[in-house]
């Protein structure tokens, strides 16, 4: 490779590169959300943690409910929006199965958990978003 390539496959890298972390800069920044209420002269603020912390506090939900360390618990998170998540729980060489959490009046709570299908009815009340729950048991 003569010089000339190489400088411009340096500058492309350097370029994809500041990309990237501008990118993850611009998800992982924590802002407030507005979300309109029925007024729409007016707006309800709603707390957006982190995603660090929002895995931190599935994982003590999830120690709490099964009885483990929070080190044990692995959490991924596939979908969310501000009141709901849904992802999989791993216990250490134990157990792994999806779960759903939501949040209601204010508390993050964990709805569902378990392999395989879940039943809509169980789940109804919660108003999760229909692409969150496309696959559950009819």
């Amino acid at each position: 490779m003569n010089r000339r390539q190489y400088i411009i496959m340096a500058t492309a890298a350097v370029i994809v590169i500041a990309f990237a972390i501008w990118l993850g800069i611009k998800f992982f920044s924590h802002k407030p959300n507005s979300i309109p209420t029925g007024n729409t002269n007016q707006a309800v603020s709603v707390e957006k943690i982190s995603y660090k912390d929002r895995l931190t506090m599935l994982q003590e939900l999830f120690a709490q409910k099964l009885g483990k360390t929070q080190d044990s618990i692995i959490v991924n998170i596939s979908r969310e929006d501000n009141t709901h998540i849904k992802g999989i729980v791993t216990v250490k060489g134990d157990y792994e199965g999806i779960f759903l959490a939501a949040r209601t009046s204010g508390e993050w709570g964990i709805i569902w958990d378990g392999r395989g299908k879940y039943p809509c009815a169980s789940i109804q009340s919660y108003n999760f978003p229909g692409a969150m729950i496309s696959d559950c048991l009819k």
